[in-house]
């Protein structure tokens, strides 16, 4: 913490020049004497003060030592002066392995809303891996003049619908238990709905857990229409996300 204070202060310290009060020649000199701190760091929190000008509540965590300088740096690249509070929360209370899953959704956002082309296509579609016999079996259809994208489309629609009648017949004949095991019959849904993938549509990473979003402490059931696969970065953002969100609902109430 101290270390973090003192950091916080050296932009101060660089504009007021008080480093030249107690006989040094710069702030790097001033640092690495009174604290042992490099000047890579030094120049990282300057950079970061003057980044900051605009985002006060960025700025007041940078200054007064409130998260590691790491974790500040690990925003920088996505704090506007809009979302800056939101950020400030951010810092605060996330583990920085959360942290980092965080940032990475942010720039996958914007990185759809930058790249979207005209015709609604976010992304260049990747090659289908279509066995030998479904294509000849397609290509047959089409040469018939059948239009094989509605044949596609509503194949995919009962897909969707299968799937959500039976979590809805999961989630009726599911009963309350204390046993934190996931019974085999739900994990074959989701596995059925969501493949072997995170199911956050910007998340390439394997699920690792199949994460709760209403809470089992309270819930006491395994509902499939209340979980979600998760990669283990997802999961641990969650799950920070949720005990602080009913932290300030105690706080508030």
């Amino acid at each position: 913490m101290w270390r973090r204070k003192f950091l916080g202060l050296l932009p101060e310290v660089h504009k007021r020049k008080l480093y030249e009060q107690k006989g040094f020649t710069s702030v790097f000199h001033f640092a690495k004497v009174m604290a042992g701190v490099s000047e890579e760091q030094v120049s990282r929190a300057l950079n970061l003060d003057q980044a900051f000008e605009q985002m006060p509540a960025l700025k007041t965590i940078l200054n007064n030592g409130e998260a590691s300088m790491h974790k500040i740096a690990r925003i920088a690249s996505i704090a506007t002066p809009e979302n800056q509070e939101e950020l400030a929360e951010m810092v605060k209370i996330l583990p920085m392995s959360a942290l980092k899953t965080f940032v990475k959704d942010i720039r996958a956002e914007e990185s759809v809303v930058d790249h979207k082309p005209e015709n609604n296509q976010l992304f260049k579609q990747d090659t289908l891996e279509l066995e030998s016999d479904i294509t000849s079996e397609l290509l047959k259809l089409q040469q018939s003049g059948i239009n094989i994208n509605e044949i596609i489309r509503e194949a995919l629609i009962q897909r969707k619908q299968t799937i959500e009648q039976e979590k809805e017949t999961i989630s009726n004949e599911c009963q309350p238990t204390n046993s934190r095991y996931i019974p085999a019959r739900t994990r074959k849904i989701l596995k059925k709905e969501y493949g072997t993938k995170c199911s956050i549509k910007t998340c390439n990473k394997p699920s690792e857990e199949l994460h709760h979003t209403q809470r089992f402490s309270v819930a006491k059931t395994h509902d499939p229409k209340y979980l979600a696969p998760l990669c283990k970065g997802h999961h641990v953002l969650a799950h920070t996300m949720d005990v602080k969100y009913h932290e300030k609902r105690q706080i508030t109430s």
